[in-house]
């Protein structure tokens, strides 16, 4: 079975989905699979929950939920188990799965892969894992949580970095994609520079300039600075024709 988290947060098995219980339980779980089968401390549960310092009224409502979680994943007949340890508990898989797991996975599979062509194929299978906003149905300020933050961090060099590696490699990269990277994190030189370079390649020479003036107000505008040395060549390179 696979856990899911990054988009509807959901357990699947083939086209089945489990149900896994109150939002309390939902967002339990949700966090000791965050923690990638290492053990959280209840104190850090606890603050993860509540915003509250462990206490022993706390410590006890969160043995009661650990155990209402530890009935619902038997009843799913998952793998998956969570085991105690001093102060602590921890998510054990089993032959089970968590798709942000295997992103990581994917992710370190691109970095040290031999050639450009694998390194693109590991980013493909990467980013195929994510179907929307991370832990979508657990309700959390997901984004405060530094696991959270570096799975769509991770997700976003992994976007641009396909979007450069198709252009090496005489691809078209997908200008919708790299579009919503610019209007995500607009103040990235280097996602516009991506697109402005795919909408070259792609001979659309008047949307290329309108990225870059789009470019040069935002830095002038926010930053009080003139867009970087490559922005400013690649202006150059559409203007004349190269």
């Amino acid at each position: 079975m696979e856990f899911r988290l990054l988009g509807q947060f959901e357990l699947r098995d083939g086209d089945r989905n489990h149900h896994l219980g109150g939002p309390m339980q939902r967002t339990l779980l949700a966090h000791l699979l965050l923690a990638d089968q290492t053990a959280r401390t209840t104190g850090d549960l606890t603050r993860r929950l509540w915003g509250t310092t462990a206490t022993d009224g706390s410590t006890s409502t969160l043995q009661v939920h650990v155990l209402r979680l530890r009935r619902l994943l038997k009843a799913t007949g998952c793998e998956a188990t969570i085991e105690t340890s001093p102060g602590a508990y921890r998510i054990s898989l089993g032959t089970d799965t968590a798709d942000a797991t295997e992103f990581h996975r994917r992710i370190g599979e691109a970095r040290h892969a031999g050639d450009l062509g694998s390194e693109l194929s590991a980013l493909d299978a990467a980013l195929d894992l994510w179907h929307g906003t991370p832990l979508t149905g657990v309700i959390a300020d997901w984004q405060r949580f530094p696991e959270v933050r570096a799975l769509t961090e991770a997700r976003d060099e992994a976007r641009a970095r396909r979007a450069e590696l198709a252009m090496i490699l005489g691809k078209v990269p997908d200008l919708q994609d790299l579009r919503d990277l610019v209007a995500e994190h607009p103040d990235r030189e280097q996602n516009r520079h991506l697109l402005m370079w795919a909408l070259h390649r792609a001979g659309r020479r008047r949307e290329a300039l309108a990225t870059y003036e789009d470019a040069y107000r935002y830095s002038v505008g926010e930053l009080g600075l003139e867009p970087c040395r490559q922005l400013k060549e690649l202006q150059h390179l559409v203007l004349s024709g190269g």
